[in-house]
């Protein structure tokens, strides 16, 4: 008897949510904010939730951010480990401009 071995590469969901003033936003804070994303090298636009398996060390890249429709720049990018990632552990300040969002100062 023969045995050989199969190996498969494990797969690990990237998990995209957003968490505004310690309140958290499965769908872009209301619809508000929308994230520029990049999944192994696919652009997948700008999103306000993403919840998707990817193989183990798949490349990822947040591009920018869209608020109220406006261009907010931003990247951050790294490589899918050995667990689920979950972006809403990152920590994002976005500048306010007084006259446009004066009622969120």
């Amino acid at each position: 008897v023969t045995l050989y071995a199969q190996w498969t590469i494990n797969n690990y969901y990237i998990d995209l949510n957003l968490n505004v003033d310690g309140k958290s936003y499965g769908t872009g804070y209301e619809d508000r904010i929308l994230v520029g994303l990049r999944v192994a090298g696919e652009d997948k636009g700008y999103v306000k939730d993403y919840y998707k398996q990817h193989p183990y060390q798949t490349k990822w890249e947040i591009y920018g951010l869209k608020l109220d429709n406006v261009n907010v720049a931003y990247t951050d990018s790294g490589t899918l480990g050995a667990e689920n990632l979950n972006l809403t552990n990152k920590n994002i300040n976005l500048p306010c401009l007084e006259s446009t969002y004066k009622s969120y100062l």
